[in-house]
């Protein structure tokens, strides 16, 4: 995951991630405890995951904003934003909540 991070913002070290991730632990932290055993739709999920990005990765979207090249600014928020989706899903069984799918 440093890898893939440290591609688009080279000075991002292994303490920085697990802060941002921490953040984002306890933001979804928030939402699965209150829809516990209860339907959470996609659309809701997605929100929480870019709002929280925004947050908790501040510093990263300011180095992917300072590419020229907007294809690897695309490729620097599909990054950060498929990363914390795969932490939030693993994250969904353990607070034993249902996502509606609508386009997986």
């Amino acid at each position: 995951s440093l890898h893939e991070f440290s591609e688009f913002e080279p000075t991002m070290t292994v303490a920085r991630l697990a802060c941002g991730f921490a953040h984002c632990r306890y933001a979804l932290e928030v939402v699965f405890v209150r829809t516990h055993k209860q339907v959470l739709d996609q659309r809701e999920l997605d929100g929480t995951i870019v709002e929280l990005a925004d947050h908790a990765f501040a510093t990263y979207i300011s180095s992917i904003e300072e590419l020229e090249d907007t294809d690897a600014k695309e490729a620097g928020y599909a990054c950060m934003y498929r990363r914390i989706r795969a932490y939030a899903l693993g994250m969904v069984e353990e607070y034993e909540v249902t996502v509606l799918w609508h386009r997986p």
